[in-house]
């Protein structure tokens, strides 16, 4: 699939019947997974994959309007992803919410992501959960808030609301994921100035978000990287406002640390952008660079 291009007949279905075609489709291809929070047979995918669950968790899988795996999934796409939001969101109890979520990462419905620097990540107390199948979270995303929208055929104000999100939506979540796998793969490749232990994100109490960030303890390496899915290119104020992050991220003392930084851009970028790394080692990748590395792996 040309990333550059995958997204345009979705924007571009500007008629009527083109929006409402594209509409069905979506709401077609989601029956084929809607088994994965279907009550009955969850609940018995759930007694195959994770038998010594306890019961009252299939209980639970058993109701039929306030499933709690449904109301889990919902939270997590609304963007609700610590385990205290969750619980708040899905009215589940706090003390039984991470037995819950453990169903659902059994059942390959969600995963939990720590930041990428934690040494034991099972013991981290800065885990967040992501939807793992890509459809699911679109789906929770637009179409299920607008569900009886378009059973009536009401697709206009969904439509509008598609466009004006979904740049957003896939720069949060695909964009991001797509960047982090071509660090694996050229790392693991040889083409990055590292090997890379660990690939994945950063964030943390008072500290900024990184999109990408990679590395190699016994190498004192690290890689950090900004992901931007836009229309134009990325600007110097974005790539000034990284560095600045970047360095308040790298592992102290910093004066031990080999640090290399990337800019991946859906859009690429200006002169004035690039110029403002000054001597700093940076790699520029845009859309197309991605594409080529990811459509051979």
């Amino acid at each position: 699939m040309d990333l550059a291009r995958s997204h345009q007949p979705f924007i571009s279905a500007t008629s009527p019947s083109g929006k409402a075609r594209v509409c069905k489709t979506l709401m077609r291809g989601f029956k084929s997974r809607r088994r994965l929070c279907d009550k009955e047979r969850t609940a018995k995918r759930l007694r195959v994959c994770a038998p010594n669950t306890d019961p009252l968790t299939c209980d639970q899988m058993d109701r039929p309007s306030r499933s709690w795996q449904v109301n889990g999934v919902h939270a997590i796409a609304a963007g609700f992803t610590r385990i205290k939001e969750i619980a708040q969101m899905s009215g589940l109890q706090h003390s039984n919410i991470s037995k819950y979520l453990s169903v659902l990462q059994q059942l390959g419905i969600v995963t939990r992501e720590v930041p990428v620097t934690e040494s034991q990540p099972e013991r981290s107390k800065q885990g967040r959960y992501r939807i793992v199948d890509h459809y699911l979270r679109f789906y929770y995303r637009f179409l299920a808030p607008a569900r009886t929208h378009l059973e009536r055929g009401l697709i206009q104000q969904v439509w509008q609301n598609m466009r004006k999100h979904l740049p957003e939506f896939v720069g949060t979540y695909i964009f991001e994921e797509l960047c982090q796998e071509w660090v694996r793969r050229q790392g693991d490749a040889g083409r990055l100035p590292f090997v890379p232990r660990r690939v994945g994100s950063f964030w943390g109490r008072g500290k900024p978000q990184i999109d990408v960030l990679a590395i190699n303890e016994d190498d004192h390496a690290i890689l950090l990287g900004e992901c931007k899915w836009t229309a134009g290119p990325i600007r110097k104020r974005v790539v000034t406002q990284f560095l600045e992050d970047a360095q308040r991220v790298i592992p102290e003392p910093t004066e031990r640390w080999t640090a290399t930084y990337a800019l991946f851009s859906k859009s690429g970028f200006t002169d004035e952008a690039k110029r403002a790394v000054g001597e700093k080692t940076c790699l520029w990748i845009d859309l197309h660079q991605i594409d080529s590395v990811l459509r051979h792996a």
